[in-house]
């Protein structure tokens, strides 16, 4: 079979969590010791409208496996929001990351929909939903996203 994505190997897996104080205890069952935790209003575009709301943040590793807890937070319109509202709990999406998001959204082309795009904000990403009900994140790399993810490793 031939790769028409130019797929880049999975780096993360998200989770949604319903509180994300109690899930960082219970991944330490996963080996992840340290957590690097922000809370953000991501802005951008949702479904075709802007999106809205909070998500609290937490990063960490499990070797080199990124995982990301993720805890939506009041009312949004966002692709964490619409997953929290249908109780979808539980791993929301694998992430490749792209030194160019563009080339990402490119390789992807059609065969997926996009569902949530931020380029407002550093690092751009975006959320991509198959009709098997893959969510994917494409995130770019940047020199300060690098500087982070080193700091979240350590």
């Amino acid at each position: 079979m031939t790769d028409k994505t130019n797929a880049q190997a999975v780096r993360q897996v998200g989770y949604l969590v319903e509180d994300i104080e109690a899930a960082c205890a219970d991944h330490e069952l996963t080996g992840v010791r340290k957590w690097m935790r922000s809370e953000v209003e991501p802005g951008g575009r949702y479904r075709g409208g802007p999106s809205s709301g909070s998500i609290k943040v937490a990063i960490g590793y499990s070797g080199d496996l990124q995982i990301e807890l993720i805890e939506a937070v009041g009312p949004g319109a966002s692709v964490w929001h619409e997953f929290r509202d249908a109780k979808r709990f539980g791993v929301h999406h694998v992430a490749h990351w792209y030194d160019d998001l563009d080339e990402g959204m490119a390789a992807v082309g059609d065969r997926a929909e996009l569902v949530q795009l931020v380029t407002e904000t550093s690092p751009r990403y975006a959320y991509f939903q198959t009709d098997s009900g893959l969510l994917l994140e494409l995130m770019e790399l940047t020199p300060r996203v690098r500087e982070f993810m080193e700091a979240a490793r350590r």
